[in-house]
This record gives structure tokens, sequence and C-alpha cells, in this order.
């Protein structure tokens, strides 16, 4: 059993946000929903990689700081162990 194959490709979106480290006020800004389309960026602005939020951006300002094995007591449920799983995410 080697690694499965994505049955669906990711959605081609022209409307996709940016996955930030914000504070959490800075969160409360974002409209970054479970399921979005998100761009990761290094921090020169350079787009590294296109995915699917696992969290949306209230979650993700709860978890900046902690490790992922950390995230299911910290929200009550972890549906990947990552932000961006590499399973939905596309390295450019």
């Amino acid at each position: 059993p080697g690694r499965q194959t994505r049955s669906r490709p990711l959605p081609q979106s022209s409307q996709q946000h940016h996955l930030v480290a914000v504070d959490h006020g800075g969160a409360r800004r974002i409209a970054q929903q479970r399921g979005d389309a998100v761009a990761i960026r290094s921090d020169a602005g350079e787009t590294l990689a296109h995915g699917l939020a696992e969290y949306d951006a209230l979650e993700c300002a709860r978890l900046m700081g902690h490790n992922s094995a950390e995230h299911a007591a910290l929200l009550g449920y972890a549906p990947r162990s990552a932000v961006v799983h590499r399973d939905q995410m596309v390295l450019l």
C-alpha cells in the first residue's frame, strides 16, 4: 500500500485566500474557512504551494505556537496534523 492519489483535483479558484501568520485580532479580519483554497507563501512573498485549509482563521490563531500533537486538546477535535496537510497540497 503506497500513498493514495487524489480522486479529484484541487479547485482552481481565483478567489484564493492567503495563509498568513496573524495575532488573534488579525485572525478575526481574515475570512479563511475550513476547506478554502489557500496559497502558502514564503517570507519574501513567493507562492510555494496551493492547498486546502483544514482549519479556519480563528482556529489557526489558537493553534499558532503549539505542536500538532496538541491540536485536539486545544480545539476539541483535530481533522489533520497540519493546517494544510501534504495530501491536500500541490507544490509549485
